[in-house]
């Protein structure tokens, strides 16, 4: 029997080190948390109804801000019914899958993990700057509630003036202080 050369015995023990390492990985359970994170991500965007449903923004909004809301609204519910969809579909190819993947299914992993980076983008492409739009009037709004809010609340002072004492009102403020202090302590004259 021929001995094994020092190459050899390198190349045998980098591919069992491999070996290894491809069959400990927790690719099915980071595919799992991949998903939870996206399906928070789209729970997050129907925060948007919470907002919309609070009737003194309702009653403020104007008509053009109308317009362009229930625009935006209708594209972010088509948005992200479609990625909701696409979401479902992507995991729906490894629902029954948990903890490492075999050396068969490794590659299947990659290209799914990659399938939730490109549903990512297009989350990042088209839902976020129309919810951004809609945060941008809802905010517009809500800082008109508060101002309005604020103008009616009676515990608010708005119209209240600084104004510096003459030296006749000093004088009497001074005496004022000056005659509480005699009654209050009689003993320090």
């Amino acid at each position: 029997m021929t001995k094994k050369s020092q190459g050899r015995l390198m190349r045998d023990a980098m591919k069992k080190e491999g070996a290894e390492e491809l069959n400990n990985n927790d690719n099915w359970t980071g595919l799992l948390v991949r998903y939870n994170e996206c399906r928070e991500l789209m729970l997050m965007h129907l925060g948007v109804g919470e907002i919309l449903a609070n009737p003194d923004i309702a009653a403020e909004i104007k008509e053009h801000e109308g317009k362009i809301l229930a625009s935006n609204i209708q594209l972010l519910t088509k948005d992200l019914e479609e990625r909701a969809q696409e979401l479902a579909m992507i995991y729906n190819t490894h629902k029954d899958k948990s903890g490492s993947a075999t050396v068969d299914d490794i590659m299947l992993s990659f290209e799914i993990m990659e399938k939730y980076t490109a549903w990512l983008s297009l989350v990042e492409a088209n839902v976020q700057p129309t919810m951004a739009h809609i945060l941008e009037i809802t905010s517009e709004v809500e800082k008109r509630v508060i101002a309005k809010q604020a103008a009616l609340d009676p515990n608010v002072v708005t119209d209240v003036e600084a104004k510096t004492p003459s030296a006749e009102q000093s004088q009497s403020i001074s005496a004022g202080i000056a005659a509480a202090d005699h009654h209050s302590n009689p003993k320090a004259e």
